[in-house]
């Protein structure tokens, strides 16, 4: 039976990937590419990011502490001032905004792990249940995530790709969708920026005090 910290710790990873919002910011790719093309992209964009969050979730702290020998804080108000400009980019911008972060299509794979799902918040929740998962849990609690994510990117676009068929009537109907939707989950991902900005601050203080 798994723990409560396993559930907290996946769904948290789960809603920072949100696979709403890399749908929107790999739309043109969506658009674009074969479906076998991207579904390679996504996997490779998938395994780096994998590899990357267990790492930093086993190392915790100490990378920060005795590698970059910077506070854990600073991280965290440094990553969600970035997290929370992203959102209000992509509230007032709309979510086409998102695609000038990510680089040129020829680079997906990478692109797709870097800067969005290997971002600030990610990573943060990797340190936080390296902290509290044993590692049995841990891994699983990163990989399911991740899976879940990619599967569902993967499933919209083959849904993107049997709308379009049906004629530009539609497409124009899921644009319009995913415009608003993009703009209502930008709060949800600025409120978490916050969030990440007062753990910092808060972190920062308790270490000031001491």
């Amino acid at each position: 039976m798994v723990s409560d910290q396993f559930i907290r710790s996946a769904t948290l990873m789960l809603v920072l990937l949100n696979p709403f919002f890399m749908s929107i910011y790999l739309l043109d790719l969506i658009q674009d590419m074969a479906w076998p093309k991207f579904a390679r992209a996504v996997f490779h964009g998938s395994t780096i990011s994998c590899l990357a969050f267990v790492g930093i979730a086993l190392v915790g702290d100490a990378f920060f502490t005795n590698v970059l020998q910077v506070r854990f804080s600073s991280f965290l108000i440094f990553g969600g001032t970035v997290f929370l400009l992203v959102s209000i980019r992509s509230f007032f911008l709309g979510p086409d905004s998102l695609r000038t972060l990510r680089g040129t299509p020829h680079a997906a794979g990478g692109s797709i792990a870097i800067p969005f799902m290997i971002g600030p918040g990610t990573l943060s929740a990797s340190v936080s249940a390296g902290t509290v998962l044993p590692t049995g849990e841990l891994v699983p609690a990163i990989v399911i995530p991740v899976l879940l994510s990619m599967t569902a990117v993967t499933g919209f676009k083959k849904l993107h790709d049997m709308i379009q068929y049906r004629g530009e009537g539609y497409e124009d109907k899921i644009n319009r969708y995913i415009d608003v939707t993009g703009r209502i989950m930008s709060l949800v991902t600025g409120t978490i920026a916050v969030e990440m900005l007062l753990r910092g601050i808060e972190q920062w203080l308790e270490l000031g005090s001491s």
